[in-house]
Formats: C-alpha cells, structure tokens, sequence
C-alpha cells in the first residue's frame, strides 16, 4: 500500500513539473540581439547554438569565456573593430 501513495506522489510530482514547463514556455518572449548583426541559430548534437554575424572577409571565430554569466555579449567591444576587416561570427554556448 505504501508503495502506491509513493508512486502517486510521484507521478502527482511529476505531472506538477511537465504543466510548469509547458506554461513558463508559452510565456517568454524572444530575446534582444545586443550586439547588432545578423542574429541565426544553428542545430548541433541536438542542441539550439545562437550566433550574430558581422562585417565581410575572411571568418574569425568567437566564442566567450565559460562562467555562470557568459554570452557572446563578452565581445561587444571588440567586434565592430574586427567586423572592418573580417567576416565575424559570435556564438552564444548551451
């Protein structure tokens, strides 16, 4: 009997949990490109990667730091400077 009030607590817990993420889905609000350029995602390993692109030439590549805060905003002094002579893309990590 004991086991049956756990696992309908449980599945109760778990069902609790699937509404909130489908409800805080619905509510956000797609987010602000801060960094100019033009804004893209791409697929990879399953995984959603946004990235801004900016300037013309040759790519360079830029990927920011990994801490609790980090984004491809690290680099928003330094791309207008590279985006003269290159093509550059800053990607924002899962």
């Amino acid at each position: 009997m004991r086991w049956r009030k756990a696992a309908a607590a449980g599945g109760a817990a778990l069902g609790a949990a699937a509404l909130y993420n489908v409800t805080a889905s619905r509510r956000t609000a797609s987010l602000e490109n801060r960094l100019g350029g033009v804004s893209d995602e791409l697929l990879w390993r399953g995984h959603r990667i946004a990235y801004t692109r900016h300037g013309s030439g040759s790519p360079v590549l830029l990927v920011h730091g990994i801490h609790a805060g980090a984004s491809s905003y690290e680099w928003r002094h330094t791309i207008d400077s590279l985006a003269e002579r290159y093509t550059v893309f800053a990607l924002d990590l899962p």
